[in-house]
């Protein structure tokens, strides 16, 4: 009985040591195996002009595999390595010809053909060709080419190309929604594959009435995600002026500063809404007419000399007329009144100039 319990004790110990022999690799004692593909992990990765995700390998190309939990670290270069290339060679360069992923993803199963998925390398050119390699690192080891990590191992069979940089970046204008009397809003529309790498916006505003008043926005915005992002006097120091035509012209800053679109996008144009008028008044009333005198408006600044004002008197039978404000007042004979009726008269700042269609579907004054 003794001999046979020693004998088993033996075995035993021996299976235990053979245990840790195997799983010595990758966990401290030495490098870890080097990743690998096939023909089911090159596809189905999510492509974008800043990066690309959803990248799978194979575990390692053998014999034994990386032990569950092991970190998988990918990377871009432009430049053929080769099949493999040994762990340090793979760098940032600085200007998105080779790029090491910020992330990691790690390892399910610990059969060296089970699948990695999850990796992603972000930060990177858009419309480039690119080389993947993956790493596989210890659980341990903070970042990519630490100690005991794999070779840097091609996980794709051809090169990868990003998508090309939009060539909009700012959605159009929404009618009346984008301006008030001293503000006007861009709206964003990165594709949503870049947002999360895209840095600043770079916007000027056209003053299209008077060019003296062009400004760009310093310093550049930082980009928070899609949608309206509205301007006002804090940001335009010259200041919006009521009833102006307006554009901007600009881009967002893409990874490694690249300017997106190349050649600034221009939106517009943009009306602000006229301010409005200031104290009305009426005179030589008749049975069928009255003169009504308008002030240009209550506030400051007024509204520019072309703006058309819509002079009305309201009620059964009412009329209206129409001038513009100059150097205002102005007063507007209203005909065609019904004898013996009360009408209210008021006034509204037209926006635009009175000729220039792209005024259309802008607020006039309140």
């Amino acid at each position: 009985m003794k001999n046979h319990f020693r004998n088993g004790l033996l075995v035993s110990v021996t299976l235990m040591l053979g245990s840790s022999t195997l799983w010595a690799v990758c966990d401290g004692g030495s490098p870890c195996e080097t990743p690998s593909s096939d023909g089911v992990t090159v596809n189905g990765w999510n492509v974008s002009s800043t990066r690309i995700s959803g990248i799978k390998a194979l575990n390692s190309a053998g014999p034994s595999g990386n032990p569950t939990g092991s970190k998988y670290w990918f990377a871009v270069t432009t430049a053929d390595q080769g099949s493999s290339t040994p762990n340090g060679s793979l760098a940032a360069s600085g200007t998105g010809s080779t790029q090491l992923g910020n992330t990691f993803t790690t390892n399910g199963n610990s059969a060296p053909g089970s699948q990695v998925s999850g990796g992603s390398v972000t930060g990177i050119l858009g419309g480039t060709f690119y080389w993947v390699y993956g790493q596989a690192c210890p659980s341990t080891t903070p970042s990519s080419n630490g100690s005991n990590c794999s070779a840097w191992a091609k996980i794709n069979s051809g090169q990868v190309k990003t998508n090309n940089y939009p060539s909009s970046v700012f959605s159009a204008p929404s009618k009346p929604a984008d301006a008030s009397v001293n503000s006007i809003v861009a709206r964003l529309n990165v594709p949503s594959g870049d947002t999360g790498d895209v840095g600043n916006i770079h916007i000027t505003i056209d003053d299209l009435i008077n060019p003296g008043n062009n400004q760009t926005i310093v310093p550049d915005i930082a980009f928070s995600g899609n949608g309206p992002l509205s301007i006002d006097n804090s940001m335009y120091t010259n200041g919006f002026k009521p009833n102006v035509k307006y554009q901007y012209v600009g881009h967002v800053s893409y990874p490694f500063n690249v300017p997106v679109p190349s050649s600034d996008q221009t939106v517009g144009a943009i009306w602000t809404t006229p301010v409005n008028p200031g104290s009305v008044s009426v005179s030589n009333i008749t049975h069928c007419s009255a003169d009504i005198t308008v002030q240009n408006s209550n506030g400051a600044p007024s509204n520019p000399s072309y703006t058309v004002y819509s002079v009305c008197a309201s009620g059964s039978g009412g009329n209206c007329g129409s001038k513009p404000i100059g150097g205002g007042p102005i007063t507007v004979p209203v005909t065609n009144l019904q004898p013996g009726t009360v009408y209210n008269p008021n006034a509204t700042a037209l926006v635009g100039n009175g000729s220039d269609g792209t005024a259309s579907g802008w607020n006039n004054s309140g």
